[in-house]
């Protein structure tokens, strides 16, 4: 799931009209209509920035009509198309722009993060280390580069790039921050106190310290402080605005209705032959990484990590379903030809990240609310369900660095509700799609990791291979919060986790009592 890194900063500066370069000097008349779509287009960032992306396009459109090769309407156009989760196009559009104006930082660091969502770690390596010489003092370029390279199992060189870059600006935020998440902290008090002082800054904005507060919870919890660690998680979350349990439970409790067996059996027909996709869900940190890294050790398989397509293709699809009640809707009365457009559009996708393998894995955790969708469109795909007890998984999730994105984070006990939740979709969905669904328990997964393996291995359709009980030597991009494990034996240290933190997590407990998942100490 995604992580807090410099991609914030990225965005905020990247998006600034006052970050493009000088126009060339140039005929009067030509400068006059330059001069002009510039101010546009300082509008149109504006708009965008102000939630108005309808007309920001618009005003790009109009420029790109009078001049087809202005690269920063054609840069505005990646990032309202990224925005839309349109990553296919807004990579065209940025690739134009990089051909206009091949010097221009933005485009490229925006580039990086497109690649990213399409699995292509090593060209967003690439473009990111392009923007960073192109722009070596822009420090959030830094930091992002180093997050990359540790995705890519390049830890070493990610902690000496920002080593270096410390000393150039031993104070700036993305860099203290990107150390703090990387470095593999053991009594370093210097670098606790500029996390903390960073975390307490009134003058930061709510991201950065939040993001301050999560690398300092990660540091005091190696440290062995595990009290402290999660009170100052606590802290940190707190800038996350409320989650909205009610609605949350409201459409757990409409699925449910909804997506019985006569309901998906009655839509059989609809489905693709394609044998393809392999789903992984499951909460975050319930082992869904290491089940991923299992299977695509295997020669006939390909790890393409969270892909946020099954949760877009109905609005890819279908205009204006945008709303909850209205996919509903969609699925309700869904047609062939949107079934098949919307399975022709996600086999496509996986097509683009790996044309050979006839197993591709997508471990989107919260797929788990798409399983009616995936059940219909692929009958015969893999699924997998991760479990993993109620209260590691949730403390996991906390003490994580999960992003403010995930809102149900923001406290132990709406974490524990939110769990909830999860679990009663999950025993829905167990009983409807019966042995279609492997589950997979983490604890077990990792006690004993072979018949395990060799359960996932079969369960796709695949013949075993040895190569998946040495899981860890599978080179490949890792983008999530368990890169490093995934790059390391099986190891049961996070077994019993929940227990180090005391009292502190009385709320956890108390919301999963409430779904009878609190669970027995010792």
């Amino acid at each position: 799931m995604k992580r807090g890194n410099a991609l914030g900063s990225i965005e905020t500066q990247t998006r600034s009209p006052q970050m493009r370069p000088p126009l060339a000097p140039m005929p009067s008349a030509k400068a006059k209509k330059a001069l002009h779509q510039q101010d546009l287009l300082r509008r149109a960032h504006q708009l965008n920035l102000a939630g108005q992306a309808f007309e920001a396009e618009r005003i790009a459109r109009q420029v790109l009509d009078e001049t087809p090769s202005n690269a920063e309407a054609l840069f505005l156009m990646g990032l309202l198309h990224h925005d839309a989760r349109l990553y296919d196009d807004a990579r065209k559009y940025f690739e134009k722009a990089i051909r206009k104006s091949p010097s221009d930082a933005r485009i490229h660091a925006r580039l990086a993060e497109t690649l990213v969502v399409a699995g292509e770690g090593v060209k967003a390596m690439q473009h990111m280390a392009k923007a960073v010489r192109l722009q070596p003092d822009f420090m959030p370029f830094i930091a992002r580069q180093a997050d990359l390279l540790v995705d890519n199992g390049r830890r070493a060189e990610a902690l000496d790039l920002i080593a270096r870059a410390l000393k150039t600006d031993p104070g700036n935020p993305d860099l203290l921050i990107a150390f703090g998440q990387i470095h593999r902290f053991a009594g370093q008090e210097g670098e606790l106190e500029r996390l903390s002082a960073l975390a307490a800054r009134a003058d930061a904005d709510a991201r950065t310290r939040f993001r301050a507060g999560a690398a300092l919870s990660r540091a005091l919890d190696q440290m062995g402080r595990h009290e402290e660690a999660l009170a100052t998680m606590v802290t940190a979350r707190a800038a996350i605005p409320p989650f909205d349990l009610e609605t949350f439970n409201a459409e757990i409790a409409a699925r449910k209705a909804l997506l019985t067996a006569s309901f998906i059996e009655d839509r059989a027909a609809l489905g693709s032959s394609s044998e393809r996709p392999v789903f992984i869900v499951g909460m975050p940190r319930s082992g869904t990484s290491l089940v991923e890294q299992i299977i695509a050790s295997h020669p006939a398989a390909f790890g393409a990590g969270e892909l946020p397509d099954m949760g877009l293709l109905i609005n890819d699809v279908v205009p204006r379903a945008g709303s909850f009640d209205a996919q509903m809707d969609v699925l309700r009365d869904l047609e062939p030809e949107t079934a098949h457009a919307m399975a022709d559009r996600y086999l496509a996708r996986l097509n683009a990240l790996d044309a050979k393998a006839s197993r591709v894995t997508d471990k989107m955790p919260q797929n788990f609310l798409n399983l009616g969708l995936i059940a219909i469109l692929f009958p015969r795909a893999t699924i997998i369900h991760c479990r993993r007890n109620a209260a590691d998984t949730a403390v996991s999730c906390f003490l994580s660095g999960l992003s403010m994105q995930h809102g149900y984070t923001r406290d132990l006990a709406t974490l524990g509700a939110y769990w909830c939740g999860y679990t009663g979709l999950m025993d829905h969905f167990a009983e409807v799609l019966g042995d279609r669904i492997l589950h997979v328990d983490y604890e077990t997964l990792v006690s004993d990791p072979e018949p395990g393996a060799r359960a996932l291995v079969a369960h796709c359709g695949l013949d075993w291979n040895d190569a998946c009980l040495e899981f860890w030597k599978t080179e490949r991009r890792v983008s999530t919060l368990s890169r490093d494990q995934v790059r390391m034996p099986a190891y049961t240290s996070s077994v019993g986790r929940w227990q180090r933190y005391g009292d502190s997590v009385t709320p956890l407990l108390d919301a999963l009592d409430r779904c009878n998942a609190r669970p027995a100490a010792g």
